[in-house]
């Protein structure tokens, strides 16, 4: 998933963006949970891991709002995120609900 902070576009760990999805919406997570974010490198990753200013990782509430699918190499936290999100028919998981 790639969030642009101050013009630089940064591409967020173990996040992609999901089919549909609204590409504006994951950049206004920032500004309702204090107006910045902040990235920091991940040891051994090859993305960083960015944060709100109250401290949310920004690519694990992608996939718990529904805005992404994780990536292969997901943690639990974030698998878990992905799996309260189609349990909820949240974001990108309502084009799953059954139709009857």
């Amino acid at each position: 998933m790639r969030l642009t902070v101050a013009g630089v576009a940064l591409d967020l760990a173990e996040a992609e963006p999901g089919e549909g999805a609204e590409p504006r919406v994951p950049g206004t997570f920032p500004a309702k949970r204090g107006g910045t974010a902040w990235c920091e490198p991940v040891a051994g990753a090859p993305r960083p891991r960015c944060l709100s200013a109250d401290g949310i990782d920004l690519a694990g509430a992608a996939p718990y709002d529904g805005l992404a699918r994780v990536m292969p190499e997901a943690s639990d936290a974030y698998r878990h995120a992905e799996r309260a999100a189609r349990e909820a028919w949240r974001g990108i998981r309502k084009a799953e609900l059954p139709r009857n």
